[in-house]
């Protein structure tokens, strides 16, 4: 999975980032629990554990961003798998829609940001993005109401 990953001297903003991503997702194990039963072994949480994968597939489609490029299909999946894990963390969904996007798929794009509508429906900065998507994609309706209940053309707004 990691082998097209290249470290190389001309990439050091990759290498700083995937530093940073492992230094964060190290800080996130201290809170890691001890088992009851054998002092030696560590165990997560389902919610620590979805973290953790999150962070990982992040790190991984930063490090693509830079081997592949901006707009690549394996660093747009990374950042979509991450934020299938960790589906609170709107930046995560919204990175993954603007690479779909760039790459031309509008409808996974939108796919993806109301998958973070559905997660946070009272944050404001998923509607946003969603209306802000749909208009580029010339789907402004497809964008909803917040304040109306949900539909079958607006599947964002359901429950």
């Amino acid at each position: 999975m990691y082998s097209s990953l290249r470290f190389s001297a001309t990439r050091p903003i990759a290498r700083n980032t995937a530093l940073a991503a492992i230094i964060a997702l190290a800080a996130g194990c201290g809170t890691l629990r001890r088992s009851s039963t054998d002092a030696g072994d560590i165990t997560l949480t389902k919610e620590e554990s979805d973290l953790a994968h999150s962070l990982a597939h992040y790190a991984h489609g930063l490090l693509l961003e830079q081997e592949l490029g901006r707009s690549s299909a394996e660093a747009m999946d990374a950042f979509a798998k991450a934020a299938e894990l960790d589906p609170g963390r709107h930046e995560l969904h919204a990175k993954a829609a603007l690479i779909a996007l760039q790459r031309k798929l509008p409808d996974y794009a939108i796919a993806v940001l109301e998958g973070s509508c559905r997660a946070d429906p009272k944050s404001v900065q998923p509607w946003l993005d969603l209306a802000a998507i749909c208009q580029v994609a010339g789907q402004p309706d497809r964008a909803g109401d917040p304040g109306q209940g949900g539909s079958a053309d607006r599947p964002c707004l359901s429950p």
